[in-house]
């Protein structure tokens, strides 16, 4: 009974360091965090992977070959700058929405997939002003709920 007594306190203190290190940010099935992402003027909201990291901001959505309608994939990267985009093995069309350290809209453009073997190949979506966010989504989502230079998004815990 007392080794039941100890094996039971240790499987609910497991359980519960289990639990906190779970609360706060849930995880994608590849292990990015995943949030939830809103804009203030409009009735659209997505759940968004955040790409934060060097090897998560490089690879990006490549190889995937569906993004579910109100998901997308929130690249934070570190400081407000010009964001240079492409499409290499990227097999999905998406849309670039570029915000800045505010998470402002500054400009959205639409990516199609590079069919090139080779990355050289591939055509640059560069943002149009430094930005510290770039937000993709599956191409015409924006269009679609209105988003638009100007617009703020917010995420959301």
């Amino acid at each position: 009974m007392g080794f039941m007594t100890e094996h039971g306190i240790f499987l609910a203190v497991f359980g519960l360091l289990l639990t906190m290190a779970c609360i706060g940010t849930a995880q994608s099935g590849t292990g990015m965090a995943v949030r939830h992402l809103s804009f203030d003027s409009h009735n659209a909201a997505l759940a968004v992977e955040i790409a934060d990291t060097p090897q998560e901001i490089d690879t990006g959505l490549m190889g995937r070959t569906h993004l579910d309608e109100n998901s997308g994939m929130l690249f934070d990267l570190g400081s407000v700058q010009t964001a240079h985009f492409y499409m290499y093995r990227t097999l999905i069309p998406l849309d670039a929405v570029f915000l800045d350290g505010d998470m402002k809209v500054v400009d959205i453009q639409t990516m199609t997939p590079c069919k090139s073997e080779n990355a050289k190949d591939c055509p640059w979506y560069n943002s149009r002003a430094p930005v510290r966010f770039v937000l993709e989504v599956n191409a015409g989502w924006a269009e679609k709920e209105g988003i638009a230079a100007g617009d703020t998004a917010r995420l959301n815990d």
